[in-house]
């Protein structure tokens, strides 16, 4: 959980070391396997790899404990009666594990869904600017906002992108909870 109380201006400094051009220690580790280094910092997939594990580090510990908690929910009298039924291991995390764990799926990748489409800490202080870095590798829909709104005063059409992401962010969710239920219910 410390990555998730961890100020997301210093996991961006950290990250900003991690991925440095000529001294980050993931440049260091490729130049030690014979690569040339990647400037993640310029290059739009490799920012995009930044970010992204950036977030991911933040937020697994979150994760971990909301599937600990749902997974410790789960009656230990239905794997003791499934190991009777003749079911391994594997066949005890398809027929009880999953359907178990079917609301904190769609939880957490609703609350993913929408956390991620919301990001706007991450890419603003690792690529140093309000309009998404140099080439926009770094832009999101809620920087883009923030850069209508208040660099250049732009107050209705800000107004209609923020609208436009709660639009995206409900689309997307009935999506994946429709997804998750179907999915989920095929294993029950």
């Amino acid at each position: 959980m410390v990555p998730n109380i961890t100020s997301v201006l210093a996991i961006a400094i950290v990250f900003g070391q991690l991925f440095g051009r000529d001294f980050g220690m993931i440049n260091i580790i490729i130049g030690a396997l014979g690569f040339e280094h990647v400037d993640f910092i310029q290059g739009t997939t490799s920012s995009h790899i930044a970010i992204a594990s950036m977030i991911i580090w933040r937020w697994t510990g979150y994760n971990a404990l909301i599937f600990l908690a749902a997974m410790l929910a789960i009656p230990s009298e239905l794997y003791e009666s499934a190991s009777l039924d003749g079911a391994g291991k594997w066949k005890q995390f398809i027929y009880v594990t999953l359907p178990g764990l079917r609301n904190t799926i769609t939880f957490v990748l609703i609350v993913g869904t929408i956390g991620g489409l919301q990001v706007f800490a991450e890419p603003l202080i690792l690529g140093g600017s309000y309009n998404g870095g140099d080439s926009g590798q770094f832009s999101t829909l809620t920087l883009f906002l923030f850069d209508q709104a208040f660099v250049g005063y732009r107050w209705g059409y800000a107004a209609a992108i923020g609208i436009a992401i709660t639009l995206i962010v409900m689309i997307v969710s009935t999506i994946n909870f429709f997804i998750t239920r179907r999915i989920a219910g095929d294993k029950s």
